[in-house]
């Protein structure tokens, strides 16, 4: 995937890494949302294939991102993820209250989690000669951590009602950063590569040698843009409060095509005043790709409707056939870089 500076035969290490996040505390033994299980392997299966499209020289169109501004199938997968991350936060923070943890405990759990996530992150980043001056610090596995982190905290420390606000506060704010706050030497509400107030950010506060090296003047996964980032997080945990709630199957699955197509239709509306974009995680992005998964979900939740009686072990394990078959022969020659998510 874009910005991801790992290599092929990384694929199996990232989806296990990526994957640990959305999965409940393995001590507890919880049963599992099935429908919750199914879109992610989905989304986990979607992402070994938009890393692993058997020839980096015929790559089908749906597997390529977009160049700048729009979207392809592609730039769902990371947004799908994060999603997911947010419905697995509300689901297992919430039952690590109701059962009576301490707030101190589950926040050290899930400053623990997140901390691995980020070092495998860098671990992985500069794999195999760890060369820390031009290491790249972004990336997606760090966004990850940084998005859960950040996510958890707001769970542990508000109710529904502050997390949407929090939600709109990012929403709304991340575009008023984005189109009014001027750029030296370009002005504002430029929103062209190398020229907006992301990549300004990037390049005051990391330097040239530690973004994207692809490109040397922008990083898809930047500091700025992992506002939008957590947005998709707490989209997810807007809706894993809904799953979570005990009205009936029908009408859980009701509330998240609604929702998904309302949410969708937002994010129509923005994209004419701000670009959906993935590079830089534009707010019109966020709504866009939280409806699709909400409609996704919907539909998950209407073919899926029991809970599982023990913890499942895929995706985890059932991904790693796959990555480990997919890591071997035409990725070889892609040494230069990966497109995970």
């Amino acid at each position: 995937m874009r910005g991801m500076g790992g290599r092929g035969f990384l694929t199996m290490l990232r989806s296990r890494a990526a994957a640990d996040l959305v999965e409940p505390a393995a001590a507890r033994p919880t049963p599992r949302l099935l429908s919750l299980d199914v879109f992610r392997g989905l989304t986990i299966a979607a992402m070994l294939l938009v890393n692993n499209p058997g020839t980096w020289s015929h790559v089908y169109p749906p597997l390529e991102h977009a160049e700048w501004n729009g979207w392809t199938p592609t730039d769902l997968v990371f947004p799908f993820f994060l999603f997911i991350v947010g419905v697995a936060t509300a689901l297992s923070l919430g039952g690590l209250r109701d059962a009576g943890t301490g707030r101190a405990k589950v926040f050290r759990k899930a400053f623990v989690r997140a901390a691995i996530i980020f070092g495998l992150g860098l671990l992985l980043q500069g794999f195999p000669h760890y060369n820390l001056p031009h290491l790249r610090i972004p990336g997606v596995l760090q966004r990850i951590a940084i998005a859960y982190l950040l996510t958890a905290i707001v769970v542990l420390l508000t109710g529904v009602r502050g997390q949407v606000l929090t939600l709109l506060g990012l929403l709304l704010g991340y575009w008023t950063l984005m189109t009014l706050v001027p750029v030296p030497g370009v002005g504002r509400g430029v929103l062209e590569p190398e020229k907006n107030l992301s990549n300004w950010l990037d390049f005051r506060l990391l330097g040239v040698n530690h973004v994207w090296q692809e490109t040397r003047t922008w990083d898809p996964e930047g500091l700025l843009s992992t506002l939008g980032a957590v947005a998709s997080v707490l989209c997810g945990v807007l809706a894993g409060h809904w799953v979570r709630s005990r009205r009936g199957t029908d009408a859980k699955a009701f509330g998240l095509f609604y929702a998904g197509s309302m949410t969708l239709l937002l994010g129509w509306v923005w994209s004419h005043i701000f670009p959906i974009n993935k590079s830089l995680w534009t707010s019109s992005y966020v709504l866009l790709s939280a409806g699709l998964a909400c409609l996704s979900r919907a539909t998950a939740a209407g073919r899926f409707r029991s809970w599982s009686s023990g913890p499942m072990r895929s995706p985890p394990t059932g991904c790693r056939p796959c990555a480990g078959s997919c890591s071997t022969g035409s990725h070889w020659d892609r040494w230069r870089g990966s497109r995970w998510c």
